[in-house]
């Protein structure tokens, strides 16, 4: 999965521009993590930050925004 989120970041950069919502199912010991890592990636790429502002953003997006919803299992 987080391969194909790299792979269409331009498509994914945008719709968070726009507002998306991101629904997450998975395993929260592998899946999670990796998401996590390429939405910061994305999210470097798009703003031209460092990797301390994109964790920072994936943070506070997955408990502040309202936008990040997960359903994750052990």
């Amino acid at each position: 999965m987080q391969q194909r989120l790299w792979q269409d970041r331009a498509d994914v950069a945008e719709l968070f521009r726009q507002g998306a919502m991101v629904f997450v199912c998975g395993d929260a010991q592998r899946l999670i993590p990796a998401l996590r890592e390429v939405g910061a990636r994305i999210y470097q790429e798009a703003r031209g930050c460092g990797p301390d502002e994109a964790a920072r953003w994936v943070a506070d997006l997955e408990q502040n925004h309202g936008r990040y919803y997960a359903d994750v299992f052990e």
